[in-house]
């Protein structure tokens, strides 16, 4: 079997094991995560985040972004144009957070993104925090995500000073994730069992 289907039954899997979840786990799992994040001294150092709105199966960080924005740091979410096969991310807020720099809306896979391209469109810098969902990570940071290749291809060309980790639940940490050369690994991934895979 090749790596693509390899790739379409771990998506499977873990979408089922996702939605088997009571919501009130998820949440949970949700507020343990951020509790961790929110411990790093990488944190505490960091001016801005680039994180992501989240979909109904990925963990949900809309706290700790608007945390973010209380404790002064500039917060960015991708953006991606329809049809096209690259990400951006853009100034915003999430929530109903009054001092949105940038609107929300909503794009055609469901997720939010900030509106327009009118915004302050951010590149991470050394210390700067960027924090990536995927549907499955292994305790060698290798990552699956959804098979669009736009976080593969943004996170290829970050400065190596940025500060990146992946988040999930539990239940999308697996032995091994199928990889092509292209898929680029995470150096730490946080979930709600409270174990950080593979570095500090």
């Amino acid at each position: 079997m090749n790596n693509r289907m390899n790739k379409k039954d771990l998506r499977c899997s873990i979408s089922r094991a996702i939605r088997e979840l009571d919501p009130r786990v998820r949440a949970a799992a949700g507020e343990q995560i951020i509790g961790q994040i929110l411990k790093l001294p990488a944190w505490g150092r960091a001016d801005s985040v680039f994180a992501y709105s989240a979909m109904d199966d990925e963990v949900d960080l809309s706290e700790l972004l608007i945390t973010a924005r209380t404790q002064g740091k500039k917060v960015f979410l991708p953006r991606i144009e329809e049809g096209q096969r690259e990400m951006c991310f853009f100034e915003a807020s999430p929530g109903d957070c009054p001092s949105a720099p940038v609107p929300l809306e909503r794009h055609g896979l469901g997720f939010l993104q900030p509106q327009g391209r009118g915004g302050v469109e951010g590149v991470p810098r050394p210390g700067s925090v960027v924090i990536v969902p995927g549907r499955a990570f292994d305790l060698r940071g290798r990552r699956l995500g959804r098979g669009g290749g736009y976080y593969d291809r943004w996170l290829a060309g970050l400065d190596p000073g940025v500060f990146l980790l992946g988040v999930a639940f539990g239940c999308q940490i697996v032995p091994a994730v199928p990889c092509d050369p292209w898929d680029v690994a995470l150096p730490r991934v946080l979930n709600d069992s409270l174990t950080t895979a593979p570095g500090p």
